[in-house]
């Protein structure tokens, strides 16, 4: 009977190989899967949640930079302006009055402009003589100096160089056999700014022009020159009130107000309307912004914190307290309501019958079932048209103050007089009572007695009760004080006023707490520990799984050795059972 061979590492038991690199490498593999597979499914879940941190750091971020903005000035103080024609042009600043004016423009302003006679070429001589020209512009005065034989492009030159860029010269080339003319311009238009020409000789002698003509001398003219245009002022009329400036540019009319006059108008047309209101698409363009920034923090905080209860899957963060915080927070921005018990979800339009009666309600800002914010623009500007104050007070808040007042008793008769009543400590004048007059004559007397001194004390009088009894008013809003003994003589309680002053934050102005929680979040706090912590966890794990791939490299290194070993013992094996085998083999062959 035949028996099977052996083969381990190259000695064989019945064909199949027993000690080889294969069963090492199974061996390996398995023990990979039982020490190495956990750590590294560990290290995949932990650098998706680096990822995923980094992720929602950049949102928290862009978020916040969005809420931020709505507590600045700017968000609110933005202006369109309306123009009903092209005649002139109008530039708000942001915060100006929201306000509507009319314009009509009866003059332009315009610049002095002067031509000289024509010549030959640019340079040519214009004077054979010497002399002085001056050019007079305002309280300034030029003084240049002509010398025989001065051409027009040295005159030029002069005066360009030496009038401190307020008066121009240039040669133009008008066409015809002596084409080149010298033209001097003022550069600023107005009245103020027209040009004036003196011309003098040699001897100091001012040139005086002919009386026939008007014009200069010819005979001891240095350079004739020709008015071309005139200065003028600009005329218009502001809400039908006449105006008058020297440059078509107006800055100075309304405060913060540029108006640019480009036309004059007919005297039959109509004057051009302006309006200056509110800019609300910056506002309503960053409310859409904080939605679409609401909606992607929202979502990537709703996936990383789910759970799949079919699947068993799960977002990197569930159960994580701080990520959980963070979505409070962000919910009470849109959702929390302020003092006034009002919140962005509030701003709505009401949709009325015939009647009158609210049939439905369309809302600005509406949450799906899923948690997604949608923003309505139409009806977000179709409230802010209507009360564009409320929508600021809403967001940025508001301060109402109540100024300092008292209102004294009403009183029946009136005698004697006052001698001593203070209001603020500054002593009001002797006043008499007339016995033949009504109280509310005698109380006028006191009314003005008080009023006569409010620039020191602060405080302003006025009738109350019919005419039966004063009541006095902090001009500023500030505290004040009424004292002496005949204050009760007039109805009034001596004591200390103050006003009340009630404070609002807006939705987006308290930013200084949720300011401290988002930017803690994003840098020092949450955001930061949970960054840190992942960073230890990667550390330790990465430093876990390298002495484990060690151990195991180590292992399998001494288990090839050992094999190695096996094999040679088997191989001395192997050649005493060949022999044997031979025996065997020839055993039986003699038996068959």
């Amino acid at each position: 009977m035949a028996v099977g061979t052996v083969n381990m590492l190259g000695v064989s038991l019945g064909g199949e190989s027993v000690l080889n690199a294969d069963l090492i490498d199974q061996l390996k593999q398995a023990d990979k899967s039982v020490m190495i597979k956990p750590l590294e499914d560990q290290l995949a879940k932990l650098y998706k949640k680096q990822e995923d941190q980094t992720k929602l750091t950049e949102y928290l971020s862009t978020f916040f930079d969005i809420v931020e903005g709505f507590s600045e000035d700017l968000t609110y103080m933005k202006r369109n302006v309306a123009v009903s024609g092209d005649a002139v042009g109008i530039t708000a600043n942001d915060g100006v009055d929201v306000q509507s004016f009319s314009i009509k423009v009866t003059q332009l302003a315009q610049n002095s402009v002067v031509q000289s006679q024509k010549y030959e070429n640019q340079n040519s001589i214009f004077s054979e003589t010497s002399g002085r020209l001056e050019i007079k512009q305002g309280s300034s005065t030029l003084s240049i100096d002509v010398h025989a034989g001065m051409t027009l492009s040295e005159l030029r030159d002069e005066i360009n160089n030496r009038s401190d860029g307020k008066i121009t010269a240039t040669i133009l080339n008008t066409g015809g056999e002596s084409p080149y003319s010298l033209v001097i311009r003022a550069n600023s238009d107005g009245t103020e700014n027209a040009l004036e020409f003196r011309q003098f000789d040699s001897g100091g002698n001012e040139i005086v022009t002919d009386s026939n003509d008007g014009g200069y001398s010819a005979d001891a003219v240095l350079i004739n020159l020709e008015t071309v245009q005139d200065a003028q002022n600009a005329k218009f009329l502001y809400n039908n009130i006449e105006i008058e400036r020297s440059s078509n540019s107006v800055s100075d009319l309304i405060s913060g107000v540029t108006i640019d006059l480009k036309k004059t108008a007919q005297d039959a047309e109509s004057p051009i309307q302006v309006s200056i209101g509110r800019d609300l698409s910056v506002l309503s363009g960053s409310l859409q912004k904080l939605t679409d920034a609401y909606n992607t923090l929202i979502g990537f905080l709703n996936e990383i914190t789910k759970y799949n209860s079919e699947t068993g899957a799960s977002g990197s963060f569930l159960g994580d307290s701080r990520i959980n915080a963070i979505k409070n927070e962000i919910n009470k921005i849109f959702f929390g309501k302020n003092e006034d018990q009002n919140s962005i979800a509030d701003i709505n339009r009401p949709l009325k019958n015939a009647k009158g009666e609210v049939t439905n309600v369309l809302y600005a800002f509406n949450l799906s079932e899923n948690g997604t914010l949608s923003f309505d623009q139409s009806v977000f500007d179709y409230t802010a048209g209507l009360n564009p104050d409320m929508i600021e007070r809403l967001f940025r808040g508001y301060s109402d103050v109540t100024p300092s007042f008292t209102v004294g008793s009403q009183m029946t008769t009136l005698s004697g007089e006052i001698s001593d009543l203070t209001i603020n400590g500054v002593s009001i004048e002797n006043v008499t009572f007339d016995a033949g007059k009504s109280v509310s004559d005698n109380l006028i007397s006191v009314l003005n007695a008080i009023n006569n001194i409010s620039v020191q004390t602060g405080v302003s009088a006025k009738l109350g009760g019919g005419g039966t009894s004063l009541i006095l008013t902090g001009i500023t809003g500030g505290e004040f004080t009424v004292g002496g003994g005949d204050a009760s003589a007039v109805g009034l309680k001596a004591g200390s006023y103050k006003g009340t002053e009630s404070t609002r934050d807006g939705l987006f102005v308290n930013l200084d707490a949720l300011g401290e929680k988002l930017n803690g979040i994003l840098s020092e706090s949450t955001m930061k520990l949970v960054k840190d912590e992942l960073n230890t966890k990667e550390k330790n794990l990465t430093e876990g799984l390298q002495k484990v791939l060690d151990r195991l490299n180590a292992k399998y290194e001494l288990m090839t050795t050992q094999f190695a070993s096996y094999n040679a013992i088997i191989s001395r094996y192997q050649s005493s059972f060949n022999s044997v085998q031979m025996l065997i083999d020839q055993a039986a062959a003699k038996q068959s």
